[in-house]
């Protein structure tokens, strides 16, 4: 079993015959699509949630069991493991999904320097 998020996101786009710029129009670059199939780059949960979306994917079939942070605030981090340990990916949705989560959400970058 795949616990790779760029390996499923990879093989889920191979499946369905898309090109990287088919996959990333109008979501992100293809050069970061390629960094998040690569493993370089984590999207944030705007991005996968996008992603996911246009490949018709729930979060399920994404492996968040590795419950890499989304944020420096605790709360935010323990709120998001503790849905993907419970698998209420509904909720999970719901809750990536919400205004005051998504303001609080940092790129790779602005984590490595917090």
């Amino acid at each position: 079993m795949q616990t790779d998020l760029g390996s499923v996101i990879k093989d889920e786009r191979k499946r369905q015959h898309l090109t990287q710029k088919q996959l990333a129009t109008g979501i992100c670059s293809q050069p970061m699509l390629s960094g998040i199939e690569k493993g370089t780059y984590t999207p944030n949960a705007k991005l996968l949630i996008a992603l996911c979306n246009r490949l018709k994917i729930s979060l399920n079939k994404i492996s968040l069991a590795q419950n890499f942070a989304i944020g420096t605030s605790d709360n935010l981090n323990q709120r998001l493991a503790s849905l993907c340990n419970a698998h209420d990916y509904q909720r999970l949705l719901a809750f990536l999904e919400r205004q005051e989560v998504l303001d609080h959400i940092e790129t790779d970058e602005q984590l490595q320097r917090a």
